[in-house]
């Protein structure tokens, strides 16, 4: 059966109510879906004829113009983020809308559970990976090292794609695939990311990954893309160990896009097996509340792309910091490679010009002779998925998620002051067109 988890500490699974959802393919056998409490009491209404706005910049949530995508929107329109709050309450207001305590209790809960376990992130942090890795790639490290850089093959990683996930990675790839000057090792290539408990093993594996290198043509700038490697302190080490003078490219989107696109992309790919959907348990938004909450590397962490990037070390950071980075299990690994930053707007940007110096500025900062042309829309190959499965995607501008959608932007807003007013002034840190960012 597929099953909706909630919180199974407060009701079990086995006693959740049930809904038969009949597909066009399975007339004669109806899938029981268990659905918990959580969605059916708090049902809304269809939303009212009214515009909802979101930034398309994960950085500018509440100072520019900006645009929806047009399902959320119905229509292309400009407006002020700013002004979304109290247009939204004037409609509530209009229509007798009043937030009722009981159908969000669950959802406020969430967040003082949240808020306690922050505060106890010092004395519980664990590392999310297991201290054996470090120390084998530290002997690894004075090895190499010791016996000299003549020994390791002339090859290299030029540069590497390596985050964020659903921001435009697989168009960044197919931009440097197979051009004059660039190729891209195939697919993804994550093995960056595998840990190794001792020397031996650790020597044997970064020879492997010196024979993929080595594979790829040597007349041409060769690198790799690895969308989840910026959140890997044991990758980020190695990579800067093996390749210093590789350079990164990480792209962003806006947060609260980020998490709808990221949960309907958990939805409709079951974990472990990608074709098997009766056991699948989806688990619904408003239960991913905090770090503490996660489904599948999913919570309302997941658009706060300083966590991250504060492990690169290219900033000075506050105690508040590393309690932060310390409620997430993450690590410094700082790395003194360069960072090119660009936003998914800037992959399809309206405006000719601007969409140009993003191009030019992205090939200036790779070394590249030739111009770039423009980004390709690469979109994933479509998935056979049930209709009851494909129903529990989300739109985030739906009503019910109100409460949802406002902690997202209320927390972008310490993301975006992380990027623009401390992170891309970092000397090591290229942006894509500042102009996009202000």
């Amino acid at each position: 059966s597929l099953t909706i988890l909630g919180n199974e500490n407060r009701d079990p699974p086995g006693n959740l109510p049930t809904a038969t959802v009949m597909g066009p393919d399975r007339p004669k056998a109806p899938l029981r879906v268990r659905i918990h409490p959580s969605v059916t009491d708090t049902h809304t209404p269809p939303i009212p004829p009214l515009r909802r706005y979101l930034s398309r910049s994960p950085i500018a949530t509440t100072s520019i113009a900006c645009r929806r995508y047009r399902r959320c929107t119905g229509a292309a329109a400009l407006f002020l983020l700013t002004l979304t709050y109290h247009a939204q309450r004037r409609w509530q207001a209009a229509e007798g809308f009043r937030d009722a305590p009981e159908e969000h209790e669950a959802f406020e809960d969430l967040l003082r559970r949240e808020n306690t376990t922050r505060r106890r992130c010092n004395e519980m942090w664990k590392p999310s990976f297991r201290i054996e890795s470090l120390a084998a790639l530290s002997e690894a490290d004075d090895r190499e090292r010791a016996a000299g850089a003549a020994t390791l093959p002339a090859h290299k990683i030029d540069f590497a794609v390596v985050g964020f996930p659903k921001c435009a990675t697989t168009s960044i790839h197919a931009l440097f695939h197979g051009t004059n000057e660039t190729n891209m090792m195939p697919d993804e290539y994550c093995r960056l990311i595998e840990e190794k408990y001792t020397v031996d093993d650790e020597l044997a594996f970064r020879g492997e990954v010196r024979a993929a290198v080595a594979a790829m043509p040597p007349e041409k700038k060769t690198a790799f893309k690895c969308p989840h490697l910026i959140k890997n302190a044991i990758a980020i080490s190695r990579l800067a160990s093996m390749y210093p003078d590789a350079v990164l490219l990480v792209g962003m989107r806006h947060p609260v896009l980020f998490f709808e696109s990221f949960y309907n992309y958990r939805v409709t790919t079951p974990w472990p097996n990608s074709t098997s959907w009766e056991d699948w348990a989806i688990h619904p938004p408003e239960n991913l509340v905090g770090f503490a909450n996660g489904w599948m590397d999913l919570d309302t962490d997941i658009g706060r792309y300083e966590l991250t990037l504060m492990q690169l070390g290219k900033v000075p950071l506050t105690d508040a910091d590393l309690s932060l980075l310390a409620c997430k299990g993450l690590s410094l690994a700082p790395t003194r490679q360069r960072v090119f930053v660009y936003d998914l707007g800037q992959i399809q940007d309206s405006d000719a010009d601007r969409g140009r110096a993003f191009l030019d500025g992205m090939g200036r900062f790779l070394g590249l002779n030739t111009l770039l042309q423009a980004v390709p829309v690469v979109n994933p190959k479509r998935k056979t998925v049930p209709p009851e499965v494909e129903s529990q995607q989300i739109d985030i501008c739906d009503r019910r998620f109100d409460k949802l959608r406002m902690l997202l932007l209320e927390r972008s807003k310490a993301t975006s002051a992380f990027v623009v007013d401390r992170f891309l002034r970092s000397p090591e840190v290229v942006v894509g067109g500042r102009g996009h960012f202000k």
